[in-house]
């Protein structure tokens, strides 16, 4: 195992975003070298992201921002696994029976079971025990043993939970909710519905989730910057868009090696483990920002041509990286343009 690959990584996570921030910048808001237009920016970290808002015109961009703040740190107290005082965190921690939660709460956990069954469980938001398991981002990584692997495989099933309104009701005393697969997606949404009130245009990026809000005076498109995987600076190309959302799965900022193979933080829900399927990175477009989030996870798992298959049957429009090269399906096509 290479030690210390993931503390230095971890260490320097939010120079990283910062620089891909900037890439985005320039290539949003650059032309021939050029600014075109000054933004309000408004940086903060928070649900162990780094998160950029970038606002062109418009009314009192700095109030928005700061609702912005205030909204996504009242969401991580909502929806996560890892605050103890959250509302899930109490689900996670208490027994088989029936509970009533917040309307955001059940808007997240609706939305990531839906998922769940429409990508036949290549999305799970009950692998928390799996998660800790493997505990990818936590230091001193190691593959676990396949008895342990099985042991946590055997406590993770999305079926363990039912939502009935706003009645969740959880089946199994071990049954827990990792939400973030989604959570990052939902507070990217909430932030964008903020921004948009102030009239103005710009920019939300929410590590690797990023939102486009509002019209350029130009008419241009947006243009979103997909970066390389193996290459912090770089990027494969960039995706075109007049509105919604880039969501980004990857294997090269939470991971370790060991024997030669990469582990990410993805763990297969089918296998228990991080993905082996060639596949760096997966890039989404949509119009909801929690459903891709959640899309890009599981295309992620899936991998290239499995992914590909299910794109074309849900009209989804993605791009996946892998070590052959780049594969966009065919809503992808018609936006990504590649670098160089």
């Amino acid at each position: 195992m290479i030690a210390g690959t993931l503390t230095i990584k971890r260490a320097l996570k939010i120079v990283w975003a910062a620089l891909a921030a900037a890439v985005l910048l320039c290539l949003t808001c650059c032309k021939a070298g050029v600014v075109t237009d000054e933004p309000y920016i408004h940086d903060f970290f928070a649900a162990d992201t780094f998160i950029s808002l970038k606002v062109y015109g418009g009314a009192d961009p700095a109030s928005l921002c700061e609702k912005v703040e205030a909204k996504t740190a009242e969401l991580e107290q909502v929806l996560s696994c890892h605050l103890q005082s959250s509302e899930l965190s109490k689900i996670n921690s208490s027994p088989s029976g029936e509970y009533e939660l917040s309307d955001e709460l059940a808007e997240v956990i609706s939305t990531s079971l839906d998922m769940a069954d429409l990508t036949r469980g290549a999305y799970d938001p009950t692998v928390a025990p799996l998660s800790e398991l493997w505990n990818i981002g936590g230091g001193n990584e190691k593959v676990p043993p396949q008895s342990e692997i099985d042991e946590a495989r055997s406590k993770t099933d999305y079926k363990n939970f039912e939502l009935r309104g706003n009645i969740l009701v959880k089946h199994a005393d071990y049954a827990e909710f990792d939400l973030g697969g989604s959570g990052k997606g939902y507070m990217l949404g909430k932030a964008v519905e903020i921004l948009s009130r102030g009239g103005g245009y710009g920019v939300a990026s929410f590590g690797g989730n990023i939102g486009v809000f509002g019209k350029k005076p130009s008419g241009e498109p947006w243009k979103i910057g997909i970066k390389n995987p193996r290459d912090e600076a770089g990027a494969v190309g960039y995706v075109e868009i007049e509105f919604g959302f880039v969501a980004v799965s990857g294997d090269y900022e939470r991971y370790f090696i060991s024997d030669g193979s990469r582990y990410c933080h993805i763990i297969d829900p089918a296998t228990g483990r991080p993905p082996q399927n060639g596949v760096m990175s997966v890039a989404v477009w949509t119009e909801n920002a929690i459903k891709g989030d959640i899309l890009s996870t599981a295309l992620f798992v899936m991998g290239e041509q499995e992914g590909l298959r299910f794109c074309e049957e849900n009209e989804i429009a993605a791009l996946f990286v892998t070590e052959r090269g780049i594969s966009c399906s065919p809503a992808m096509e018609r936006i990504f343009k590649k670098t160089g």
